[in-house]
């Protein structure tokens, strides 16, 4: 994680607040104990894959060209190949790579619908997209 709040202090913020809005929900959820650190863990780390996106990318101030945003969908499989080989993180790496799966299966990477997607990344999807909608990025205006 400091290596993230390095590349981009931002990303950083938006993690730990993912996380924080990740535990509440769960606890409006009534998730078990086990649950819970599994969802807490698994926020923190959601976009740590970023830290292979080009700052151009990342940092840019206005919308994303096609190409560029295809870059930026390459995060949840990067975060997964960081997270994946380290024992115990299966499933947190697998709720960071899902995370941006939606319920309707039009999400990425792989398309997920439903009960395919993870319960706590379809909660750090809720968590993420409400602090993207309610914080201040660079691209925000």
């Amino acid at each position: 994680l400091k290596a993230l709040d390095a590349k981009d202090s931002y990303t950083f913020g938006h993690s730990m607040r993912v996380a924080y809005f990740s535990l509440v929900t769960g606890t409006e959820a009534q998730l078990s104990p086990e649950e819970m650190r599994e969802l807490e863990l698994s926020a923190i780390f959601h976009d740590i894959g970023k830290i292979g996106t080009p700052d151009a990318v990342l940092n840019k101030p206005s919308r994303l060209s096609e190409d560029e945003f295809l870059i930026m969908k390459q995060h949840p499989e990067k975060s997964w190949e960081i997270l994946k080989d380290y024992p115990g993180f299966e499933k947190i790496a697998d709720n960071a790579r899902f995370h941006h799966e939606r319920f309707d299966g039009k999400g990425y990477p792989l398309g997920l619908k439903g009960d395919q997607i993870p319960t706590a990344a379809r909660i750090i999807l809720i968590a993420d997209t409400f602090d993207a909608m309610t914080s201040t990025r660079p691209y925000r205006k």
